[in-house]
């Protein structure tokens, strides 16, 4: 407490001392060196987001966004475009979608869309397909765990006529087209395949008359496929089983090898 007190004393001496003026400089100073240290940190990054309200830090994944006017058009015209035929030109060499050539939409307008999981989930699949059908390395802009939340909405509800596009699993070792996107994105997929194994509608439509017999026959549920793709990126043998009860306890021993 004398410490203080002498100190305070101290203090008071050397303010006695000094010219008044002196004083209100040296405290203006302060204040104004205060506030200048305010305004170029906290706004820094507020004024970043609102000359690229899309871009958002490294160590975010894109989510939910603020997407412009003009990227709202986008999303609406791709939620019209057929998931079916903008995944069958992915067989085209090269594949050149009108929209993405028109000159209007930029490159980034489609990555944005595709982050954006307010909108509608055929909008972000067909911009996420369109960007992969250009060739052009542009779904590398959309992170690889949001690529297959997409590609896993996609299985989930039912967006393609059939379900030909996630592949016959078991029946012909083959993930499908649209099942080895997701494969193709490796240990990044695995948490959205994970989630997957929760549900287990029914996917029975598959092409011909034997060979769909065959699939309806076998039951094939989202988890099925879900599992299935795990397994095919782990490189583990998964086991298929007529009954579920027994396939269920497969693909549990599979999570457990795998740690997973």
């Amino acid at each position: 407490m004398e410490r203080k007190l002498s100190n305070y004393r101290s203090l008071n001496e050397i303010f006695e001392k000094m010219d008044p003026l002196k004083i209100f400089c040296t405290l203006l100073l302060v204040i104004c060196l205060h506030c200048y240290g305010l305004c170029s940190t906290t706004p820094s990054f507020a004024r970043a987001t609102e000359n690229a309200p899309n871009q958002l830090p490294n160590s975010m994944h894109c989510h939910r966004i603020s997407l412009t006017p003009l990227q709202q058009e986008l999303a609406l015209q791709l939620s019209k475009k057929s998931p079916t035929q903008l995944l069958d030109r992915l067989l085209d060499n090269p594949y050149r979608d009108s929209l993405f050539h028109a000159g209007k939409y930029a490159q980034d307008d489609f990555v944005a869309v595709a982050c954006d999981d307010s909108t509608e989930g055929r909008a972000r699949l067909a911009a996420t397909l369109i960007l992969h059908a250009e060739q052009l390395g542009g779904d590398d802009a959309i992170p690889a765990n949001i690529r297959a939340e997409i590609y896993l909405q996609a299985l989930q509800f039912h967006y393609f006529d059939t379900d030909e596009p996630w592949g016959r699993l078991w029946f012909t070792d083959f993930s499908g087209i649209a099942g080895s996107l997701i494969v193709n994105l490796g240990m990044d997929a695995i948490p959205a395949l994970k989630k997957r194994l929760e549900y287990t509608d029914l996917h029975p439509r598959y092409n011909g008359s034997i060979e769909a017999t065959q699939m309806m026959m076998a039951r094939l549920r989202t988890k099925d496929y879900a599992a299935f793709y795990i397994s095919k990126i782990c490189e583990y043998k998964l086991k298929y089983c007529a009954d579920l009860a027994d396939r269920d306890r497969s693909i549990a021993k599979m999570l457990r090898r795998l740690k997973l």
